[in-house]
């Protein structure tokens, strides 16, 4: 969300000076690397989402140990499940560190290089440059030293640095360019705190490197950073021409310079788009005023506040005391307890209950039936003395497909009422929870042949082909729609 609120700032800040916008993008930076710092010391406002979207983020429910709750067979292979969700986890771990690894690799040799040059190289002796050096200090305003060096190790000029920065020269720009192109561009750098800007850019770029806008954002921070420097150099009183004659002359000698300091020298539609720039005489060039620093830092503040303290709260859950007790005729609670949820599909669900009408539990309008707060109401449905309210919680459960409910659809299909089993095959069916096969083959043997129906079609819609034999033999059963179902599954399995 920062991320794009960035890029939304720079869309708005296209007409602005290039300084502000490196300005805007720092800002997200900053709010990007505070935010996850601060966000457990910040207040907590719940965002209530809708449930559809609660069903997605929030993770399963944790049923009660109820001792009518089927038991998941081949506990084995439930194990495996976590088990596999265990390795997935480390997997993804191992593989976010190895991402941060290869984009911090380059970072810390290309800053090792730069202390190896800085050690090797020698002060820049030439009296024309220190006192042009000295000269835009003052006219920069950067009270700290600046080491002005030599270097044959490079081709074009580079700075880095902040406690004491520090300006190195390869010999053909000391010997054959102006001074003030140069180290105009270099101080403005300086002045402007670039360089540990962009190290830090970097540095969230490796912390975020799974984002592809984070990539984006940096790309446009290096560009807009070259160019407040440009700006910061024609300001220093450089002319534009004699500006751009510099670069491109700076430019064509330039190779593998190192990415961890900053540099004169460009290439690309990147450097081209900058010559441009230089031409332009209507753009905008204005340094970050006062009043805009303020409001930045605010507008960063909020945004920390408000997106590190936002919290998306999901469903509350209550296990009525009733569900441990022994069920009771003539109890309503469950009923009760739908209608609280203020969800139009389990109001009308209640409604049916009460009605003991099964045809009357569907609701209009598109509402959600996924409601994790409906699970308790449902399960104490399920233990009602009559069958067609314990059938319309298991087309709840059905209806609502949150996996950690299947122990409890499953404890149906042993119920001693035929519709109550038969819902609890189908809706099985409906989950594709392949680990109940074996009791659902079993239904195919049913005293009742809707049990029966609806159990192949269950078998169907598993997909199992396992299933097949035990299909093809109930194509003898002597109810017509059991073979019908039977012809229609095989015909999905084959």
């Amino acid at each position: 969300m920062t991320v794009l609120l960035v890029f939304v700032a720079l869309h708005y800040l296209a007409k602005a000076s290039a300084a502000q916008r490196v300005f805007a993008a720092r800002c997200g930076m900053v709010a990007l690397l505070l935010t996850p710092l601060l966000w457990t010391q910040l207040p907590t406002p719940a965002l209530r989402l809708p449930h559809a979207w609660t069903a997605l983020l929030d993770p399963p429910l944790e049923l009660p140990r109820l001792e009518w709750l089927a038991v998941v067979p081949n506990q084995d292979t439930a194990q495996a499940m976590v088990d596999r969700a265990a390795d997935l986890g480390r997997y993804l771990i191992a593989v976010y560190i190895a991402g941060v690894s290869l984009f911090l690799a380059p970072l810390f040799l290309g800053l090792l290089r730069l202390s190896i040059l800085s050690r090797k190289s020698i002060p820049v002796e030439s009296e024309k440059w220190r006192t042009e050096l000295a000269r835009l200090r003052g006219q920069f305003g950067i009270t700290r030293d600046i080491a002005l060096h030599l270097s044959d190790k490079i081709n074009a000029p580079i700075s880095w640095g902040l406690v004491r920065p520090i300006v190195l020269l390869d010999r053909r720009s000391l010997l054959g360019t102006q001074p003030e192109t140069i180290l105009a561009h270099e101080l403005g750098h300086i002045a402007h705190h670039d360089w540990p800007g962009m190290i830090g850019a970097k540095l969230l770029v490796a912390l975020y490197w799974w984002h592809p806008l984070m990539h984006l954002l940096l790309k446009k921070l290096a560009y807009e950073t070259e160019c407040a420097a440009d700006d910061a150099t024609l300001a220093a009183g450089v002319t534009p021409s004699t500006y751009a004659e510099t670069l491109v002359s700076v430019s064509q000698r330039a190779f593998g310079a190192s990415k961890a300091a900053n540099s004169l020298a460009g290439s690309g539609k990147p450097f081209v788009d900058r010559i441009v720039a230089l031409l332009e005489t209507d753009r905008d060039r204005e340094r970050v005023s006062t009043g805009q620093w303020i409001l930045g830092s605010c507008l960063t503040a909020l945004i920390i506040t408000v997106l590190g303290s936002l919290v998306v709260r999901g469903e509350h859950v209550v296990w009525p005391d009733t569900m441990f007790a022994a069920p009771r005729a003539g109890d309503k609670q469950a009923e009760q307890l739908l209608e609280e949820l203020g969800n139009p599909n389990f109001s009308q669900l209640a409604k049916a209950m009460r009605a003991r009408d099964f045809a009357q539990r569907h609701a209009e309008g598109g509402v959600s039936f996924r409601q994790r707060a409906a699970i308790p109401a449902l399960l104490l449905a399920m233990r009602d003395a009559d069958p067609v309210v314990r059938r319309l919680a298991v087309w709840g459960l059905s209806e609502l497909r949150f996996p950690e409910t299947i122990p409890a659809v499953a404890a149906a299909l042993v119920d001693h009422d035929a519709a109550v089993r038969g819902e609890a095959v189908a809706a099985l069916g409906d989950f594709a929870e392949s680990r109940w096969r074996l009791p659902m083959l079993a239904m195919l043997k049913d005293e009742s042949s809707s049990v029966r129906a609806r159990a192949a079609h269950a078998l169907g819609d598993l997909g199992e082909k396992s299933s097949i034999s035990a299909l093809e033999n109930t194509l003898s059963d002597t109810h017509p729609q059991v073979v019908a179902e039977a012809e229609w599954a095989l015909r999905e399995l084959r």
